[in-house]
């Protein structure tokens, strides 16, 4: 199709694929109403991956592009990129991430918001840094936990720290940490 053609303002691209009259009216009060091309008539299902967003579109998409997905696309375009990446990466609250050797830069993380964290490990899930350890979400605070039980620790955070490094001292719990001490009579 010659560019001057698509450059008409009376041009019609579902009507020059073959799309009816009744066709275009059914996709066009099917995309405006319900805001997602999922259940599109016409659109098989198979090329619905073209149209994925980072939140499910309207009231009945279910589809949008895993956080992974963000990070290996930024990956992806960062060698041919003279400069950093400003991206957002918009997560669900219960997603997480891990460790990716493949992605280089920042990226900022949007999640719902998490009331049981204390601003310092709201702070931590939320740095990247740049270099090794870039890429990968903080675990959240039930893996932290979990990974502390199984190092021996009680699986307590530190209010001082919070760090989940307490261990049992007589009646009290120490942080191996910072030092701090809590539950002392």
């Amino acid at each position: 199709m010659p560019p001057e053609t698509i450059a008409a303002p009376n041009f019609d691209l579902l009507a020059a694929i073959g799309f009816t009259k009744r066709e275009i009216e059914a996709a066009n009060v099917h995309i405006c109403g319900a805001m997602t091309v999922e259940g599109a008539p016409h659109l098989k299902a198979e090329h619905y991956s073209v149209f994925d967003c980072a939140n499910p579109c309207g009231k009945i998409g279910k589809r949008y592009l895993s956080v992974e997905s963000h990070i290996r696309m930024m990956a992806a375009s960062q060698p041919f990129i003279s400069g950093a990446i400003s991206k957002t990466i918009n997560m669900p609250n219960d997603a997480t991430a891990r460790a990716s050797d493949a992605t280089e830069g920042a990226v900022a993380l949007k999640q719902e918001a998490q009331h049981d964290l204390s601003p310092t490990e709201k702070l931590e899930a939320l740095q990247w840094s740049k270099a090794g350890a870039a890429a990968a979400v903080a675990p959240s605070k039930a893996e932290r936990r979990a990974e502390a039980k199984a190092k021996g620790y009680e699986g307590e955070m530190c209010s001082e720290c919070g760090n989940f490094t307490l261990v049992r001292n007589g009646t009290c719990m120490k942080c191996d940490t910072c030092g701090s001490t809590t539950g002392c009579s």
